[in-house]
């Protein structure tokens, strides 16, 4: 089967999809045509989306902002809510053009991808790299505020972000497509052989000890001492 007859098959199951999804008509008076049969709903991502569906959106948010900025669009790029997930980002899309049957330009472009998207499920591969990396920085900035010391260098997070990786590379894996996450024994371990712990910290105690005074007399006498605090072990 070649590329055309996949996008044929991707017509025939898409348009008019929005009907199954117990949705409002799509079709609106300021975009011209036709039967709201030709359009089809295709969702991109929602609100817990992980890094994945969100780089993919960006790839086919690209491939049809042309046919969403004419004038006379075939695509609406927008956003409703969902009760389960908060929102979806999703494209309204013209399938067909006024004949019925001959697909348009803008759903010719979502289909391949979509055939793509059938055999590897990364659209841009450099893209989503970035989007990882980018994750796992932040979640590293967040596994460290609670032990982080004030005022640290401005490349703090650069500095663990690579004593992590030297030391511990599989903790900055992505394992569930929201970016690596370390734990936070090795994001202590970090900040302790970088200097960038919280000092230790302290805690007050009242120890009974007995003193003899100039006439041999023994007496109790409360003293303060302080103490490593076990909550803070670097």
């Amino acid at each position: 089967m070649d590329i055309q007859d996949h996008i044929v098959d991707k017509a025939k199951e898409l348009a008019g999809n929005w009907r199954r999804f117990d949705r409002s008509n799509p079709w609106r008076d300021d975009i011209g045509d036709s039967n709201p049969d030709h359009w089809a709903i295709y969702s991109l991502a929602h609100r817990d989306s992980g890094l994945l569906d969100q780089s993919n959106q960006s790839a086919i948010e690209a491939a049809l902002k042309p046919f969403a900025e004419a004038d006379d669009p075939s695509v609406i790029i927008g956003r409703s809510g969902h009760w389960a997930v908060g929102w979806i980002d999703e494209a309204i899309i013209k399938v067909y053009e006024a004949d019925g049957s001959t697909v348009t330009p803008a759903f010719t472009a979502l289909a391949g991808l979509l055939v793509s998207l059938d055999e590897y499920p990364i659209l841009d591969e450099e893209d989503y790299s970035e989007r990882e990396l980018d994750a796992t920085y932040e979640n590293v900035k967040s596994a460290c505020r609670s032990f982080l010391r004030d005022n640290p260098p401005e490349d703090w997070a650069d500095r663990v972000c690579r004593w992590i990786n030297d030391h511990f590379p599989n903790a900055l894996e992505n394992s569930d497509d929201q970016g690596g996450y370390p734990e936070a024994p090795i994001v202590k371990q970090a900040l302790r052989a970088l200097r960038l712990s919280e000092p230790r910290r302290l805690f007050k105690a009242n120890i009974l000890i007995r003193v003899r005074n100039r006439l041999g007399v023994d007496r109790a006498v409360f003293v303060n001492v302080y103490r490593p605090n076990p909550a803070y072990p670097f």
